[in-house]
């Protein structure tokens, strides 16, 4: 008994012709309604608390191909309380630890750390040496640049990135420059996009900036230009490395051992009652500098396993100096995980990355054309459902099968009896009442999955894009607004009518007139 065949069964040419009608309305509503939903920040923020709610049931699946192969070592307060230092530290800390990382030879180190100052440090020298080796070695080496931003660079940075190393007769940079772009949501300060291509400030016609995760990637493969043009559409991994757990309940990370996250995410945090609390561990293995130190436990073949062939993303996690981003899932996390989730995303969908986008943004794009066929086939449904009164049409039928259980019918010996008969007869009317809805419900869930994985994996589009146009032309029809437009429509064309026939009427109407016929 689907909706299918139900519809099959009308007959009358009101009722088809309804459907249309309603089609018709629901579909300018629903795309108007999506063209000026991205002004509403009202329905924006909605819309990124049913991601939040909603997205990880994918992300969940997220393939783990990147997280494989990215390992994020962090400096955190206790790592400056073992090794002496403060912040900032000099470059000759970061040189020591750049040799240690060469040691089980990573395929690839970016530092996310901006050298902004023009200090006078007696170990550049030796940081650029370092770098050089690498570089000789087969290990290229990054650092974060805010040049995209027309800052003009330090001494320092210029240093950097201006010395050449020969490797194989050809003339390589020791250290490559990697541009850093913070796309904060206006809505909820989440970070749900990453610029692959950092935007110039030079205008139309001015060379990009490529991005950390950008620069990474390409070292093993091409990232083609129209990939790298567009803002990519984050997907958050939820299933937290293990190992992340494994030094997140030693004695040596801050606030000493306990739980302080979770490992992945479950259905339970969808429940309003008795949801974890905590926040989820982040994607990507973390592991603080003091590693290096052997004082975490992982000995010498645990980190050769954390490092070696994999690109390392190096910085910080400090209580005075704040680099920490808002994930949709995760919450507050150290910034080097929104480059290593960017990286992430390029080696899992095989530089294929999700996009974002709003209607007519731009008319063409892939998430206009996905809005059209959500309302398209979304509208189909809720004007199937008015036209052709499919709920009435299930109630009848279920009541047709379930006209020979006649419970509360018959006498009965006892009062025991007597109550189940009526509880049985309650029961009938809750599934003659019930029926239609749940079916409903049944269309509903199967289109709006259908919707999902299309959006997903066919037009390749992040979460933001399916949660507002799958479910903004349902909330229509909570709201009633197709059937008040339909209803107000039917009554101003009956009023159109009325003054058409007053109209008629009084044209076909003798004249009237005040003088007598004259006497003979």
């Amino acid at each position: 008994m689907s909706g299918l065949s139900l519809v099959k069964t009308a007959s009358t040419e009101e009722e088809r012709s309804g459907f249309w009608r309603l089609l018709s309305i629901y579909v300018v509503l629903g795309l108007a309604c999506a063209y000026l939903s991205q002004w509403m920040p009202a329905a924006e923020g909605a819309k990124r608390v049913m991601t939040r709610i909603w997205g990880p049931i994918l992300t969940d699946s997220y393939p783990t191909t990147g997280r494989d192969r990215i390992t994020v070592m962090v400096i955190d307060d206790q790592d400056l309380a073992a090794y002496g230092e403060v912040w900032p530290v000099p470059l000759g800390f970061h040189e020591r630890r750049l040799r240690e990382l060469l040691n089980y030879q990573p395929r690839a180190v970016f530092f996310d750390i901006i050298f902004l100052d023009d200090r006078k440090d007696p170990d550049l020298a030796g940081f650029i040496d370092a770098a050089c080796a690498a570089r000789v070695a087969g290990v290229p080496v990054f650092v974060g640049s805010f040049g995209s931003a027309g800052l003009t660079a330090s001494r320092t940075e210029r240093a950097m990135l201006d010395r050449r190393v020969e490797v194989a007769g050809r003339q390589l940079p020791c250290i490559e420059a990697a541009y850093l772009n913070l796309r904060i949501d206006g809505y909820d300060q989440s970070v749900w996009e990453y610029d692959l291509d950092v935007p110039a400030t030079g205008g139309a016609g001015a060379r990009p900036f490529p991005s950390p995760a950008a620069r990474l990637y390409q070292l093993d493969h091409v990232l083609a230009p129209a990939v790298a043009a567009e803002p990519m559409a984050l997907v958050w991994g939820t299933a937290s490395d293990p190992r992340n757990l494994e030094w997140l309940n030693s004695d040596v990370r801050p606030g000493g051992p306990g739980a302080p996250c979770s490992a992945s995410w479950h259905w339970t945090r969808l429940s309003p009652i008795g949801k974890p609390s905590d926040p989820l561990c982040p994607y990507q293995q973390q592991l603080p500098v003091r590693t290096l130190k052997r004082v975490h436990g992982l000995d010498e073949d645990g980190l050769a396993d954390a490092i070696r062939g994999k690109y390392v993303i190096y910085g910080t996690h400090l209580q005075s100096n704040a680099d920490v981003i808002l994930s949709p899932y995760h919450g507050r996390i150290p910034g080097p995980f929104l480059h290593a989730m960017a990286l992430d995303n390029l080696l899992s969908f095989d530089g294929a990355p999700k996009t974002g986008g709003d209607f007519g943004q731009p008319w063409w794009g892939l998430a206009s054309l996905f809005t059209v066929l959500a309302v398209l086939v979304i509208s189909a449904v809720i004007a199937a459902k008015l036209a052709f009164d499919l709920p009435e049409r299930v109630r009848k039928r279920v009541a047709r099968r379930l006209a020979g259980w006649q419970p509360g019918s018959s006498r009965y010996d006892n009062a025991w009896q007597a109550g189940m008969g009526q509880l049985a007869l309650a029961f009938k009317h809750g599934i003659e009442r019930l029926a239609p809805h749940l079916l409903l419900a049944t269309i509903y869930a199967v289109v709006i999955l259908a919707l999902v994985g299309v959006s997903y994996y066919w037009f390749a589009l992040g979460p933001l894009v399916w949660i507002e146009f799958v479910l903004f032309p349902i909330g229509m029809e909570f709201l009633h607004l197709g059937d008040r437009f339909d209803a107000a429509l039917k009554e101003a064309m009956a009023y159109l009518r009325r003054a058409r026939s007053a109209v008629l009427a009084a044209g076909h109407a003798p004249a009237d007139s005040d003088d007598e016929p004259m006497q003979a």
